[in-house]
């Protein structure tokens, strides 16, 4: 099997001197012989740069960040089942000493706060209140209302999914942190069992609560496979900004000899919860593996067709931005080779320009818009570049940045419908960001989260 290069950002004597060319016909052996030899030498360097299951070291290609106000109404979400399964019971005794009272308890969690604490870096301050009734045997009174506000410390915590990552809150770590505090208050009991009732009420929450504190799944982020066989996305890396009070994440892929690094996502706008970059080095080095492996035809005819005598090498993305940094068009730099024995030998390089737009969905969409031709060395190649807008390699790689400029597949614990509305694509160093809104269906029915198994949550260090 032809082997097919991964992305390089480097053009291999394209600057060849006239008087050389002119030495040579278009259709000599001599010079099939040197345009193949380029090619080869193209694809020996390429092979750097395959996909390696077996990779020690591994670049971040992926950068996502959410607000801790959005990420506060999904923990809401995630944590609810959890707690109030425990909290909420069937009638039991109430024990004061001298008596007992037969007593049931009904809550809601309704409001739930995440804010940066000094605990740990990663470490989130949690508070919130939990409300409901506390109903008694008849003998003692009519059911009291009551509210009991919370607090405690956790960290958050990225690790790997079926999906890819998954954020948790580690609330296995809740006791080495301080603890869980909790303080109630009741309405209208009688005072003199008012401040029993309380005490009780207190220890009996924290009691429960404590059956609970295990690592919280709150949500998962899922990136495509962009069909390239063997590639893997797995978290990094995850920081909390205490100025922004945004939580920042980092993915990996198991690409050989990482020459780029994509920053934490930091920069959200006003009205931003969520942002999603990707380093466009990431789908240069996609292409050229599915290449290698020819899931993406790497040779095509002179009308872009694949099956011809023309032989493709992406070599670069590049982001290009307006004045305020809005992503404005992608480009796509390539080397055409031709060496066939039945015409003229030559190579050229060429730039494809693709434009985003937003389909009725209001989803991010790439074009090829145009191809370029940049420079042939040895005479022209013969080929019409507007035809090859169509080739198979340049429409992959739109649907590939469509595949980047959207909203990964982010499943939330307990939430039926969580949906993300496109607010606008920015560039960032030679990555491209895209960010969005968060929306959480509030009439959909709340569905318990299944209990995650032991190993399934990251170890947390505070």
């Amino acid at each position: 099997m032809l082997r097919r290069p991964l992305l390089v950002a480097l053009c291999l004597c394209l600057a060849m001197s006239a008087s050389c060319a002119s030495s040579q016909p278009f259709g000599s052996p001599e010079l099939r012989s040197k345009v193949r030899a380029d090619y080869d030498a193209a694809l020996e360097l390429m092979t750097n740069k395959e996909i390696d299951k077996d990779a020690e070291v591994l670049p971040e290609h992926v950068g996502m960040s959410i607000r801790l106000g959005a990420l506060s109404l999904v923990a809401q979400r995630a944590v609810l089942a959890g707690l109030l399964q425990r909290i909420n019971t069937e009638e039991h005794a109430l024990d004061l000493k001298a008596f007992k009272i037969p007593v049931g308890l009904t809550s809601k969690l309704v409001d739930l706060k995440l804010l940066p604490s000094e605990a740990c870096p990663t470490c989130l301050s949690i508070s919130g209140t939990l409300a409901g009734k506390y109903t008694f045997s008849k003998d003692v009174g009519e059911p009291d209302a009551y509210s009991s506000s919370f607090s405690m410390v956790a960290p958050l915590a990225f690790g790997a999914s079926d999906k890819g990552g998954a954020m948790y809150l580690d609330l296995s770590q809740v006791a080495q942190l301080g603890g869980f505090a909790v303080e109630s208050k009741l309405s209208s009991i009688p005072e003199k069992l008012r401040e029993p009732l309380v005490k009780y009420l207190d220890k009996y929450i924290v009691q429960k609560v404590a059956q609970v504190l295990k690592p919280v799944k709150l949500m998962e982020f899922g990136l495509p496979s962009f069909g390239v066989e063997g590639l893997a996305f797995l978290p990094s890396d995850l920081s909390i900004d205490l100025e922004s009070k945004t939580v920042a994440m980092t993915m990996h892929s198991n690409i050989k000899t990482p020459a780029h690094r994509i920053d934490a996502l930091r920069q959200l706008g006003p009205d931003d919860v969520f942002g999603v970059g990707v380093h466009l080095d990431l789908l240069t080095r996609l292409l050229n593996a599915s290449m290698a492996q020819e899931s993406t035809p790497y040779t095509y005819d002179a009308a872009g067709t694949k099956g011809g005598a023309y032989h493709v090498v992406p070599l670069s993305f590049n982001a290009h931005a307006s004045d305020d940094g809005d992503l404005t068009k992608v480009s796509m730099d390539f080397d055409v080779f031709r060496f066939d024995t039945n015409a003229d030998a030559s190579r050229g390089s060429f730039r494809a320009i693709l434009l985003p737009a937003q389909d009725d969905q209001g989803e991010m969409t790439w074009e090829v818009s145009e191809v370029l031709v940049v420079s042939t060395v040895y005479g022209a190649l013969g080929i019409d570049p507007q035809r090859w807008r169509q080739a198979a390699f340049l429409t992959t790689a739109a649907g590939w940045l469509d595949s980047a400029t959207r909203a990964p597949s982010v499943p939330v614990p307990g939430v039926r419908a969580a949906s993300f509305g496109a607010k606008g694509l920015q560039v960032e160093g030679n990555g491209v960001s895209a960010m969005f809104g968060l929306s959480l269906d509030d009439d959909a029915p709340v569905e318990e989260p299944a209990e995650e198994p032991e190993a399934a949550a990251p170890p947390a260090t505070p």
